[in-house]
């Protein structure tokens, strides 16, 4: 009779073991899915929030396309304007050279007419 009560103490003890093992799981498997809502609970709420600014962008959006949209003629205008003021501006480096060359020969022309009336002067002188 002894040997069948220290039998099944032995297999209440082993039983109580794996109980005990059983509810550690348990209780770990608890805190983990615990830990799994709360990180759920945030997603959510990150979720929530990345709805909310995307309604944001979607009211402001229209109004940004249509900004782009009213600038669009203006900055071609303003393409064209410098384009213009490229062509006008070559145009004047063009005049400034062709003046600089006159002026180049007008200077020449001028020290020719120079030599030539120093040397009526001394003919005249001579006379």
């Amino acid at each position: 009779m002894q040997d069948i009560t220290v039998s099944a103490s032995r297999e209440f003890k082993q039983l109580l073991q794996k109980m005990n093992a059983n509810i550690d799981i348990a209780n770990d498997s608890k805190v983990s899915f615990d830990d799994l809502m709360k990180e759920i609970s945030e997603v959510n709420s990150k979720l929530r929030g990345i709805q909310h600014e995307l309604g944001n962008l979607e009211q402001v959006l229209p109004k940004l396309e249509l900004s782009a949209e009213d600038f669009a003629p203006v900055s071609q205008e303003t393409l064209a304007s410098a384009e213009e003021m490229l062509a006008s501006s070559e145009q004047q480096h063009i005049q400034t050279k062709n003046a600089h060359a006159v002026g180049l020969k007008l200077i020449g022309l001028s020290k020719d007419l120079s030599g030539a009336t120093e040397r009526f002067k001394v003919a005249q002188n001579i006379i």
